[in-house]
């Protein structure tokens, strides 16, 4: 499951990456001669409503989707593994002070913070971007903070302060690569939620603004022809489903393979 998972997203990788430069098509380019033409040898996922190349398109926008979730699941990662880190090895008030702003990040629903933070700031793509990243990085944080706790007080811990070693270096060379592991895998997994939430966004209009080809704002822009032209819809939807599938998929077979808590 590993392997096939992670062929996967090597395969959508190099194509969002190399494919707009293989396919003939110009992703902005409108045709009216091929309004919503079928799939055919020519354009084998058809054109849209105003007779652009859905592959190209979801190409070009995979490219953006792929871009702001893997951001945004390494901004995340990175503010929730220190925060959490920090937290759980000093403890006291400044434990009690971040986990309460943890725990009223995590009160809220992670999408629905996401949208008015979005609201809120201009519309493009590196709002987004943001706005995943300011409501994603309090699980993280949880996470590595319980981890912390169960390890702070181990014999290699206790060596180290008997040993001289400060606070800080404790913290960094023995607490902080312990947590290393379980974060990545962590993240691994939630590039798949951001996946959806990024596309979930777009399909709103927060995210990036038409023209540029999202697979959200894909389905956005052709959901009134979901019934009497369905592949309009349904290879944008298939692009979101396979992709954060394989994140899912990868992220479930490390954590099982390393016995992760």
């Amino acid at each position: 499951m590993k392997t096939i998972s992670l062929s996967i997203i090597i395969f959508i990788s190099l194509s969002v990456i190399f494919g707009p430069l293989l396919i003939p098509y110009d992703p902005y380019e409108m045709n009216l001669e091929l309004i919503r033409k079928p799939p055919s040898w020519q354009h084998p996922f058809g054109t849209d409503q105003k007779g652009r190349d859905i592959l190209s398109r979801i190409l070009y926008g995979g490219r953006i989707s792929l871009s702001v979730a893997i951001g945004a699941a390494l901004l995340s990662f990175s503010l929730g593994f220190i925060t959490g880190a920090v937290s759980g090895f000093i403890g006291g008030r400044l434990d009690m002070l971040m986990m309460a702003m943890v725990d009223l990040l995590m009160a809220f629903p992670s999408l629905l913070l996401a949208m008015a933070i979005s609201v809120v700031l201009p519309q493009n793509i590196y709002t987004v971007l943001i706005a995943l990243s300011l409501v994603g990085w309090a699980p993280f944080a949880r996470l590595i903070r319980g981890y912390v706790l169960t390890i702070r007080d181990e014999y290699f811990v206790q060596a180290a302060r008997a040993i001289g070693a400060s606070e800080t270096r404790i913290l960094l060379k023995h607490i902080m690569p312990q947590c290393f592991y379980l974060g990545s895998v962590y993240m691994s997994m939630k590039i798949g939620g951001f996946i959806l939430s990024e596309a979930a966004l777009s399909f709103l209009g927060l995210g990036a603004q038409p023209p540029v080809p999202t697979w959200g704002g894909m389905i956005s822009s052709s959901r009134a022809y979901m019934l009497s032209d369905p592949w309009m819809v349904l290879f944008p939807g298939l692009a979101i489903a396979i992709t954060a599938l394989s994140f899912n998929m990868l992220g479930d077979t490390l954590q099982a393979s390393k016995k992760v808590p």
